[in-house]
């Protein structure tokens, strides 16, 4: 099974690997403490609340990015389905390969039916 896979890998244009990933930052990270002249170790005060979640997600070829989307919050089954029927849909072509790693939210099946009917309507 290994080596069929890999037999089929070299049959790919990688001109058609779109890859997709996210990641998230929280707005009050900041240091425990800093470093000063001399390396002197500095402490100072910093936020105690937790802040806002930012999610950023987007999709790359290998010409670079074609589709980014942020927002507030986490990412969501919602809200990966709206950055791919608004912002990654409309820049796929036929025969686009979608890579993604395995987030739970990636295999929602209204997620994959879409990605896979691109060039079904053409």
């Amino acid at each position: 099974m290994r080596y069929e896979f890999r037999r089929k890998l070299v049959t790919i244009d990688i001109k058609n690997l779109v890859f997709i990933d996210e990641t998230g930052i929280n707005l009050a990270m900041t240091r425990h403490y800093g470093r000063g002249e001399g390396g002197i170790i500095v402490y100072d005060d910093r936020p105690g609340n937790k802040g806002k979640n930012i999610t950023l997600i987007g999709a790359m070829t290998d010409e670079g990015l074609i589709a980014t989307m942020t927002f507030c919050g986490s990412l969501n089954s919602d809200s990966f389905l709206v950055f791919i029927e608004q912002i990654l849909l409309p820049q796929l072509w036929i025969g686009a390969i979608v890579v993604m790693d395995n987030l739970p939210v990636h295999y929602a099946k209204t997620a994959k039916s879409l990605i896979e009917s691109v060039g079904e309507d053409s």
